[in-house]
């Protein structure tokens, strides 16, 4: 009876270490290749933004399917994108921006 009982509380403990495991896993970050698709997605938006600020429209642009899956990192991007563009309307964006194109 008592293997029982120890075999019982190890499968629980399993299941409590394999969610523990799965929430360390998604608060890791993204792989070098989706950091880098990310990076070019954020570079080629920024230049639209930069060659017309007043007709670009955050909401109409057209998202990757992992970042229209993903609330937190979509609402991250849009809100970047809306300060670059303020910043772009006011002329704050910085002049090394123009040496990284």
């Amino acid at each position: 009876m008592q293997d029982l009982d120890t075999t019982v509380l190890s499968d629980s403990h399993s299941f409590e270490s394999a969610a523990v495991v799965d929430m360390v896993r998604e608060s890791r970050r993204p792989c070098k290749a989706k950091r880098d698709r990310y990076r070019k997605l954020v570079r080629r938006l920024e230049i639209q933004i930069l060659a017309s600020p007043d007709l670009f429209d955050v909401d109409k642009i057209d998202l990757p399917p992992s970042l229209q899956a993903n609330d937190k990192q979509r609402h991250k991007l849009m809100q970047r994108l809306l300060r670059f563009k303020h910043q772009a309307k006011i002329g704050e964006v910085a002049s090394c921006y123009w040496i990284k194109l």
